[in-house]
């Protein structure tokens, strides 16, 4: 069977042969850690107005720097009462400690957005394809500015959203570099005192963490609705645009994949897209995947505990309800000596809860799947919102991890995901 020529997920192999993951670039990122430490080999605190996945910024990188975002330096940007954990870290091949990859995810966190003290815009990007670095990237510097313009122009939340993601796909277009089989998706959120507007684009996912009345367990409330090629309305809009939608292979659980008709005809399983949303991925977007940006309101009233926003590296081993309640257990299990949120404590001993999470996603790729894995890249961003249930010690410290990668060996052949 010819390759697909992008993807969202791993292939090791169709049919005959086999090749290597198709989103990783030419030029290997560096290695990875020994597998034989699952430490952490960087870990830091702070205060912050911004982060992504490079590390913790003081702000004078920051894409809104030259625009007056808050700077982190001296005292909080913010006067909201969150928390954060944040965890990127890097997919890998099970079968091959020598072989580097590299990671596509990008997260953001900006305290004091538009310069209001009350609004935190936090941010995750999964890039995909050849160039799906530098498409998350480019994602992670031009929307908060092209938000920023939006909401500048007096539109509402939810209109702003959609019009920034529409012009990051215009210009990535325009970068220089080329989209045509590569892409990022985009979720995302704004939060005020008394309001959360989640906003997505592809199958990353926002889901809330509810703890109704004196309970002390947790709910999840799924924010975003993964934008697959299968969903009715999807795939009319694909099918009207001329594309394609169908599986690979035989195995039940193949996801469905966006393809062109003409390209089939010709042999070639192209552009292979397995959502129906993307920013970037400009053959997909003319057969009708589209990177108009869904958009879900939720006002607050006081019983929210923490959202998880997380690439489909989680996704994918753990449903909504799982997480949240893995998240709350672990939080009130691996408390600091001094009852603090794990690791947001000065001379923390344990792993912060997104990191302990990513960590344990990525062991379940390697013992779940029963085919030859490349392990996805993982990204987590915890935000904590309730003081009462969870002590965030300090609030807005914010322990930031994205170099730790387990390590777990299984063979398998074949893994589409």
């Amino acid at each position: 069977m010819p390759p697909i020529l992008n993807r969202v997920g791993i292939i090791r192999a169709m049919g005959s042969g086999s090749s290597k993951n198709s989103s990783q670039k030419n030029t290997p990122a560096a290695a990875p850690p020994s597998r034989a430490s699952e430490k952490s080999t960087h870990s830091s605190r702070k205060r912050l107005s911004v982060l992504g996945e490079g590390g913790p910024s003081d702000g004078s990188d920051s894409p809104l720097a030259a625009q007056g975002a808050s700077s982190a330096s001296g005292s909080s940007s913010c006067d909201l009462l969150f928390a954060y954990d944040i965890a990127v870290k890097p997919g890998f091949d099970p079968e091959d400690e020598n072989e580097s990859k590299e990671c596509q995810d990008e997260t953001l966190v900006i305290e004091g957005f538009m310069n209001d003290p009350k609004k935190v815009l936090v941010c995750v990007f999964d890039g995909h394809g050849t160039n799906g670095r530098k498409a998350a990237t480019w994602c992670k510097r031009e929307f908060p500015k092209l938000l920023q313009i939006s909401v500048g122009k007096g539109l509402n939340e939810q209109e702003a959203l959609k019009e920034a993601c529409q012009g990051t796909e215009d210009g990535l277009a325009k970068s220089g570099f080329d989209v045509y089989f590569s892409g990022s998706t985009a979720t995302f959120l704004i939060i005020d005192d008394k309001t959360m507007h989640f906003s997505w684009v592809g199958d990353s996912r926002a889901v809330l963490a509810l703890q109704p009345g004196s309970s002390s367990k947790v709910i999840a409330k799924e924010m975003t609705h993964d934008h697959k090629p299968d969903d009715p309305k999807e795939k009319a809009r694909i099918q009207s645009s001329g594309g394609v939608v169908q599986a690979v292979g035989d195995e039940d659980d193949s996801p469905m994949r966006i393809f062109s008709k003409e390209m089939l005809d010709e042999g070639r399983w192209a552009p292979g897209l397995a959502m129906s949303r993307s920013v970037g991925d400009l053959l997909a977007t003319s057969l009708g995947a589209i990177p108009l940006a869904d958009y879900e309101k939720h006002e607050m009233e006081g019983n929210e505990s923490f959202v998880i926003m997380a690439s489909d590296g989680l996704w994918e081993v753990f449903d909504n309800d799982e997480a949240v309640k893995w998240v709350h257990s672990y939080a009130m299990r691996k408390k600091e000596a001094s009852g603090v949120l794990p690791g947001h404590a000065t001379g923390a001993t344990m792993m912060t809860t997104a990191q302990a999470i990513a960590e344990e996603a990525q062991r379940r790729w390697c013992s779940t799947f029963n085919e030859e894995v490349v392990v996805d890249d993982t990204s987590v961003i915890i935000i904590w919102l309730n003081n009462n249930v969870y002590n965030f010690g300090d609030s807005h410290i914010t322990v930031l991890d994205h170099h730790s990668v387990p390590h777990r060996k299984r063979k398998a052949s074949l893994v589409v995901q």
